[in-house]
């Protein structure tokens, strides 16, 4: 019971800052994903540390905050490379036993949330942004919240036992079945420039993306031998664990709605 009130209090609050974030818009906005991102990064590579790959942590971030701010500072992408030639200039002088699984490993960090995150921003940016935004944060949390009652209450069926012992196919059902529910709910409530059935797909986009996000970062977990990525958010575990589903929303939603 501790452990749900918890959840749930941290969750509502988060919530709370994210929705303020995107409202206000801006830097203010970037600022609260550049946040998420560089926890996010810290905590996947103390993950990749626990797994044994060491990484270049000050070249990492370096790509990682360039990565994540790109859509607000132009040329930002471009100007990640900087330090990524700059590893490579470095790397032949370097005293480290496993030079190709560390490089692999630092530039994975850059990417993954970080890069990802940055989908966020675009997304804010686009026409009508704060709505579009919005609608995927909602769609997501409503895709976890469906597939974490239902699998916790009526679960039975184990949907990927050797990755996620507790993840059931009547809780994945539902994260997918909840998420329509609510783009339904939205098409008719919101005024916006979407029609019904890209509002479906994009529901459904959301859903999967955040299972599949999940999942993934499971399996990552396992293989490094860890139960949640940090410890900072009380019921949910660290940053990584409670965006892994919107590291993969972020760019296929607005990769959806920039095609339509």
């Amino acid at each position: 019971m501790s452990n749900l009130l918890g959840r749930i209090i941290t969750g509502v609050l988060g919530a709370a800052l994210l929705v303020g974030g995107a409202w206000l818009g801006g830097w203010y906005f970037a600022g609260l994903v550049v946040l998420i991102a560089v926890i996010g990064q810290w905590e996947w590579y103390r993950l990749l540390r626990q797994a044994g790959f060491l990484t270049w942590r000050f070249a990492g971030f370096s790509m990682g905050l360039l990565l994540v701010l790109h859509p607000l500072v132009p040329g930002g992408a471009s100007m990640a490379m900087l330090p990524l030639a700059a590893l490579l200039m470095w790397i032949p002088f370097s005293k480290s036993d496993m030079p190709l699984h560390r490089f692999c490993a630092t530039v994975s960090g850059a990417f993954y949330p970080a890069a990802l995150l940055s989908f966020f921003l675009h997304l804010r940016h686009m026409e009508e942004g704060l709505l579009m935004t919005l609608t995927v944060f909602l769609l997501v949390w409503v895709s976890d919240i469906c597939a974490y009652v239902v699998g916790s209450l009526w679960g039975r069926h184990k949907l990927a036992p050797t990755i996620s012992p507790n993840k059931t196919w009547e809780g994945y059902v539902a994260g997918l079945v909840g998420p329509i529910a609510a783009g339904l709910v939205l098409f008719h409530v919101v005024t916006h420039s979407l029609g019904l059935a890209q509002v479906l797909v994009l529901a459904v986009i959301c859903g999967v993306a955040s299972a599949s996000g999940d999942l993934a970062a499971s399996r990552f977990k396992r293989a490094a031998r860890l139960g949640d990525t940090g410890r900072l958010l009380p019921g949910h575990g660290g940053v990584l664990d409670r965006f892994d589903g919107m590291t993969v929303a972020a760019p296929l939603a607005y990769l959806f709605l920039l095609v339509v």
